[in-house]
């Protein structure tokens, strides 16, 4: 119930109050806890960078600074929701395209 509200409370109006220092302060130190879910922890990144296109310069400055924190301190789990190898994917209808003679005439 804490990191719904939480979740809550972190939008674009909140770099705007008087205590903003220490309110991001204790973002910063409930989201370091390693019993955050990882599906809570994805939710958290992803709306500080909605909030981070919505924010002044210095609020956006601090969302992408605390997501990439978030994302470096779980790497197990936040980076396989970011990057995913997969094998080339090829289309067996098109055709190989063979190189120009003479090489790239531009």
């Amino acid at each position: 119930r804490f990191y719904h509200r939480l979740y809550d409370l972190i939008r674009p109006a909140i770099f705007a109050v008087p205590n903003r220092k220490t309110f991001l302060q204790l973002v910063n130190l409930s989201l370091r806890s390693t019993m955050v879910p990882s599906a809570m922890l994805a939710a958290f990144c992803k709306r500080l960078m909605r909030v981070a296109c919505l924010s002044p310069p210095h609020g956006a400055v601090w969302c992408v600074a605390m997501t990439y924190a978030l994302i470096m301190r779980n790497k197990a789990v936040c980076m396989p929701l970011i990057h995913v190898d997969r094998p080339e994917w090829t289309d067996p209808t098109v055709p190989e395209m063979e190189p120009i003679e003479g090489g790239d005439p531009f």
